[in-house]
């Protein structure tokens, strides 16, 4: 059996070829908005779920209603597939179920210990709705509904770079256009037979240099109804380590089994302390500083030296300095003076002394 098929290669242009950079750019921006979703970008989007339902062979949705975050439009969401499964006087209750989210009648207690803030508590709601396990259930099964609307940018942005720079004749992209709008116009939303809900954008958002999530002293990410995320570099760590990190001790760090969450709360509570405070071993001492070593479990041993600041304080006293060393420098850091010895480097990052012994502290400066 011969494949008839016949798939035609395409070449970008140097015209095409230069668009690249500044087309990722535009849909980076889009994915990271935090403009507040407009009455009018409302409007349009009820037309584009509409469509988007014509044109995939469902009939209209019943409902289709706006939230101001993804988290109210998980629980919502949930309550709602409940509603669903009920009478067409349940499902017609729907509209006032969402309003009670957008008017924060549905807030609940706050976890402190999970990387996110959500003032929103299922089990609560369930029982106040009358739903109960069923309304668990719906909310469990939430992302087979799931689109990331503006935070999926990244196939829409491929998909219309061909459509609107490479500009290919040979495809219809008319039935495409109202799934590309309503990445551009919204946030999140769930998609269900019944109901569409859509969420608005970020209400602030940070992020490092490269692109990753990022805030060491708040949430990386907020919504107008208080639910947040919280990462530092990339790491989704407990909301109370960034909100509340006066609570980090040595045995919260030391009990912690995620080893990237626990080098952020290293970080956080300070490397010089915990050696301090937490019974770390003295591998050696002698006229160079103090070598500490501190066993971290799966994770790299803490290694640091002590070292004495030559320059007096005001105060006539000399302030000691921790400086973090590898422990596999060496072959393994056995003393004070290799420990120092390595922290010289060459700007390719090798080291500027082949033996420690070689490492001898003439001028202090």
């Amino acid at each position: 059996m011969s494949d008839t098929t016949k798939t035609k290669k395409y070449t970008l242009t140097d015209e095409h070829k230069a668009q690249l950079k500044p087309w990722a750019d535009m849909w980076i921006a889009n994915a990271m908005s935090t403009k507040q979703m407009s009455d009018d970008e409302k409007m349009d989007c009820v037309r584009h779920v509409k469509d988007l339902y014509r044109v995939s062979g469902l009939k209209e949705p019943k409902h289709v209603l706006f939230v101001k975050s993804p988290f109210a439009l998980v629980h919502a969401a949930g309550l709602c597939a409940a509603l669903a499964e009920g009478t067409e006087e349940d499902i017609a209750r729907i509209p006032s179920v969402v309003k009670d989210f957008n008017d924060g009648k549905n807030f609940s207690k706050v976890k402190t210990d999970v990387w996110y803030k959500s003032p929103y508590n299922i089990r609560e709601l369930a029982e106040k709705y009358n739903l109960g396990e069923l309304a668990i259930e719906c909310t469990r099964l939430v992302h087979n509904m799931w689109n990331g609307g503006n935070q999926w940018s990244g196939w829409v942005s491929y998909l219309s770079f061909f459509r609107h720079v490479v500009q290919l004749k040979e495809i219809d992209y008319t039935d495409w256009d109202c799934y590309e709008q309503l990445c551009i116009k919204s946030g999140p939303r769930v998609v269900h037979e019944d109901f569409c809900l859509i969420s608005d954008r970020y209400q602030t958002l940070t992020i490092n240099s490269r692109n990753q999530p990022h805030n060491d002293t708040g949430p990386f990410a907020t919504w107008s109804d208080g639910s947040a995320l919280y990462s530092v570099n990339n790491v989704r760590v407990p909301n109370w380590v960034i909100d509340n990190s006066e609570k980090i001790t040595v045995e919260a760090i030391e009990d912690e089994a995620n080893l990237e969450v626990r080098r952020v709360m290293l970080n956080k509570f300070g490397q010089e302390r915990y050696i301090l405070e937490s019974n770390s071993e003295v591998v050696h001492a002698d006229d160079f500083g103090t070598l500490y070593r501190k066993d971290m479990g799966e994770d790299e041993p803490l290694m640091m030296v002590k070292v004495v600041n030559s320059t007096p304080e005001p105060d006539g006293s000399f302030k000691d300095y921790f400086i973090r060393v590898s422990p596999t420098a060496y072959g393994g850091l056995k003393t004070a003076r290799a420990a120092v010895a390595s922290t010289w480097r060459k700007a390719d990052g090798s080291m500027v002394f082949e033996d420690p012994n070689d490492y001898v502290c003439s001028i202090q400066t």
